[in-house]
């Protein structure tokens, strides 16, 4: 065998003299004719590096670990002419067992490509799992927006109850329209729809509940069925407001010096649904006119909505003249439930009545008589309620007694014939 690369020119030796070489091994080998064939040995031999102390020649010692070997192996020497010589210890590595090389390089093949393949795999399943990721958030998407649009896509069925307002004493509207909000589109199939009015009363004010019916023929998939009626039943509300001031009549009042009075005594008359309260626009009044005089005053009526009209009066204070006081007494009426006070007190001027006031207080004993007389005369002018004390009063002005009687002898004569007795 032959180590070693082949000579160069002398001058190229000389200027290559620092360099390191690199050597490829081979060896010469003899066929049956003879003929000497140059075999490349890298395939046994490892790569060489230089382990030569020598300034004179090159050391080449293996890098790796040879197969089946026993480690490094120094193969030869070169000196600094380039010739190679065999080492005192060259040796060449244990030839490789060719099949065992095969099985190995076999064996580490198939664990190359069962770790591509596994990779591979991973891959695979990694995009998969990717793919299946990216499906699965789609179809969230898509049923989040399917759930949205049917929640938010109206039909026949979400038909809404409108909040209906009607001023008392009024009529109910009759459209169907007037009641329900389609559930789809502006215009309603109103034989679809049947409202119930019955729990309505709109002479009296407050809320009530009306009931629509929506009544839809289902005949499924097939178009020339019968079908069958499908009922959806929703609530309403109907508020029945009284918007309308009160309806006010006024009167003056003439009174003797002295004497009190308040509000209800200029009233006339009240009409409103939801009943009248009476007030002087200045509360204060009743303190400011108590001499005699003519006044100008203002009453206020206002309805249970707080609905108000004002209107002016004339308050008539005359001087204090003769006072004469006539009282009636009634005993209980089991059938009425009352017993009652009445009295006159009459102002006089040389024999003429001047003014004056009758009042009837009814004192009531049974509670439930009492309340259906306060539901009778809550709210009616000249008429004090006083549950505590259950009483009723009348109070109102007169200027004549009985048939139209002015003098005092006359109007004497005619309330001692009346049971009254006239208080000194």
């Amino acid at each position: 065998m032959n180590y070693g690369p082949p000579k160069k020119p002398e001058q190229e030796r000389i200027n290559d003299k620092e360099e390191v070489y690199t050597i490829t091994p081979t060896m010469l080998d003899e066929d049956d004719d003879g003929t000497q064939k140059r075999v490349d040995l890298s395939a046994i031999i490892p790569k060489f590096e230089d382990s030569s102390d020598s300034e004179n020649a090159i050391e080449l010692n293996s890098k790796e670990n040879m197969l089946k070997g026993d480690g490094a192996v120094l193969i030869a020497l070169v000196d600094g002419n380039g010739e190679a010589r065999m080492t005192s210890t060259a040796g060449v590595p244990q030839q490789i067992d060719i099949e065992e090389r095969k099985k190995e390089l076999i064996k580490n093949k198939g664990k190359k490509n069962k770790k591509e393949k596994d990779k591979t795999n991973k891959k695979a399943a990694k995009k998969f799992q990717n793919r299946m990721s990216l499906a699965s958030l789609i179809a969230i998407i898509f049923l989040g927006a399917f759930y949205y649009w049917y929640k938010n896509h109206p039909t026949d069925e979400d038909f809404v109850p409108l909040r209906v307002e009607v001023e008392v004493g009024g009529a109910l509207p009759i459209r169907v329209s007037s009641y329900v909000k389609p559930g789809v589109g502006d215009i309603i199939d109103e034989h679809l729809y049947s409202i119930d009015l019955s729990n309505v009363v709109v002479e009296v004010p407050g809320e009530y509940t009306f009931e629509v019916t929506y009544t839809k023929l289902d005949r499924g998939l097939l178009k020339n069925s019968e079908g069958q009626k499908k009922e959806i039943k929703k609530t309403g509300t109907i508020a029945i407001l009284d918007r309308t001031d009160p309806e006010l009549e006024i009167r003056d009042v003439h009174i003797i010096e002295g004497n009190s009075y308040d509000a209800s005594n200029f009233v006339e008359n009240c009409r409103d649904h939801s009943g009248c309260n009476y007030a002087f626009q200045d509360t204060d009044t009743p303190n400011k006119y108590k001499t005699s005089g003519v006044y100008v005053v203002y009453i206020v009526a206002t309805d249970g909505f707080g609905n108000t009209t004002t209107k002016r009066a004339n308050l008539v204070i005359e001087a204090q003249g003769d006072v004469v006081t006539y009282l009636r007494k009634t005993d209980f009426d089991f059938n009425t439930g009352y017993e009652t006070t009445e009295s006159y007190e009459l102002h006089f001027n040389s024999g003429v009545l001047i003014s004056g006031t009758h009042q009837i207080i009814y004192y009531y004993q049974n509670e439930d008589k009492y309340n259906e007389a306060s539901k009778t005369y809550s709210g009616e002018v000249n008429y004090v309620l006083d549950d505590s004390q259950k009483t009723i009063t009348f109070k109102e002005s007169v200027s004549t007694i009985g048939s139209n009687y002015s003098q005092l002898e006359h109007i004497n004569d005619y309330l001692i014939r009346e049971g009254f007795s006239k208080i000194e």
